[in-house]
């Protein structure tokens, strides 16, 4: 255990390190030494780069400098995020634990073994991209030994062996690694306490997830998996069954072409350019090639670009640019729609702005998916009824009125006032660019990828998207 600081480069200027602070008893002192030389050797895309370390003082303290890692550990995310992880999100999460697993085990000239694999030492990134912190009681793996010169671990994601007396080796890290899946998947039950299988737990996870996970998790270490790279491969094939079934691909394949979401508000200041960034970002996420165009002359994407770049002067001068999965297209007259209809997009999203203000209209009555947008102030009904009304040849099948930040009273009134049409209430949602689990819970109920949980929400609940 230790205390980790943010610091600043004196000498760097906008460089920022994490650096831990540990203090050791006398005889603790050369497995710091040898701990920090360990790590400095590692180089993996999943794991902190250690650049520096400072052997222990008289007083007994120690500081190992490494790279600051923007984010917040599973845990935290885990506990913010109501104990629910979507079964995409975790798969995802142990893929990128398997791909560093095999590099720990079977890359580097002496194994080693992490053993204490667990949701507050996995950091998540920005990107959602794993970083695995603390390699404390990590230790090589020695061929032909039969314990280990300490058992250690951590209760609920320890694999049996480390309180056994016997030796660690590339099977303890997969026990943790399916404890750590269960552990999500499960609201938060222990495998030890809980001992039944996921699937009977959690209805989103299937029969074959469940068995990987049970198998990962079996008492005896001969019975589990016996590399991480033969997990990540089932994992795999888990994934690819999950984007089979996934009714937006069907749907996608459908067309021939990009599916068009177009959005535009009711007025100005209603949001539609941040609601039009949060759905692309939210189909981003589920790996979908996504295109955002600008169909307004707000200028609001060459800020993004400044914003996202840090760059405080003039506005970039390209007509695209890329963010965090997303190709942004700037609002400009010789923007080729066809090119991009024959891009390799899976979606293009259009940000209309106002409607009043946008020469792009007729592209919102032929979009497949059609979002409207609107705000919560009860003085903005009329606007919203008067934009049905003066459109009445939209089809509700594949048009929605997205209300952000508006009370039941409003979506209330709105959906008896509009009965063939989805009237969708968002909740507060300050970045757009970033998964918020109640508003991926919405969304993906309205595009119809919620994986069945009750039957209300079954085929008469997602009509309208495969009505096209």
């Amino acid at each position: 255990m230790g205390t980790v600081y943010l610091a600043e480069d004196l000498k760097l200027r906008g460089k920022r390190w994490a650096i831990k602070e540990t203090q050791h008893v006398l005889h603790d002192y050369q497995r710091f030494i040898d701990e920090a030389e360990m790590l400095i050797r590692l180089h993996h895309r999943h794991l902190p780069g250690i650049v520096d370390y400072f052997p222990p003082c008289e007083d007994g303290y120690s500081y190992l400098v490494m790279d600051y890692i923007e984010g917040e550990t599973l845990a935290a995310r885990f506990t913010r995020l109501g104990q629910r992880v979507e079964v995409t999100e975790a798969l995802a999460i142990a893929k990128q634990l398997c791909e560093l697993f095999h590099y720990l085990h079977d890359e580097l000239p002496v194994p080693m073994i992490y053993r204490d694999l667990k949701p507050s030492n996995i950091m998540m990134d920005s990107q959602d991209q794993v970083r695995l912190i603390d390699f404390g009681i990590a230790r090589h793996y020695k061929t032909g030994g039969n314990l280990d010169t300490v058992q250690v671990g951590t209760i609920g994601f320890a694999a049996p062996e480390q309180f056994e007396h016997k030796q660690t080796d590339r099977r303890t890290d997969l026990y943790s690694l399916g404890a750590v899946l269960y552990f999500l998947l499960s609201g938060g039950k222990y495998p030890y306490s809980s001992n039944i299988p996921l699937s009977e737990i959690n209805e989103d996870v299937s029969p074959d997830l469940s068995d990987i996970v049970g198998k990962l998790l079996m008492t005896d270490p001969a019975r589990r998996y016996s590399n991480a790279r033969e997990v990540r491969k089932e994992l795999e094939r888990v994934s690819a069954t999950l984007l089979q079934d996934d009714s937006l691909t069907a749907a996608t394949r459908s067309f021939l072409g990009p599916v068009v979401i177009a959005v535009c508000g009711t007025g100005p200041g209603t949001g539609s350019t941040h609601t039009a960034v949060l759905v692309a970002h939210f189909l981003a996420r589920k790996r979908r090639n996504v295109a955002l165009v600008e169909a307004n002359g707000s200028g609001d994407f060459s800020r993004i670009e400044c914003t996202y770049e840090g760059v405080k002067g003039p506005i970039l001068d390209r007509p695209t640019f890329n963010l965090r999965g997303v190709r942004y297209a700037k609002a400009d007259d010789g923007l080729d729609m066809i090119a991009f209809l024959s891009g390799p997009y899976d979606f293009i999203v259009l940000d209309l702005g106002s409607y009043m203000k946008t020469e792009w209209f007729g592209e919102f009555l032929r979009a497949a998916v059609q979002i409207v947008v609107s705000t919560g102030a009860e003085w903005k009904r009329t606007d919203i009824l008067s934009f049905f009304e003066a459109y009445p040849e939209l089809e509700p099948a594949h048009c929605s009125l997205f209300m952000p930040v508006a009370s039941k009273t409003m979506i209330r009134d709105l959906r008896s006032l509009l009965p063939e049409y989805r009237v969708i209430a968002l909740p507060v949602h300050s970045d757009p660019f970033c998964h918020q689990q109640d508003t991926a819970v919405i969304l993906e109920e309205w595009l119809g990828l919620a994986k069945r949980r009750k039957k209300k929400s079954g085929a008469a609940a997602f009509k309208w998207f495969r009505a096209f």
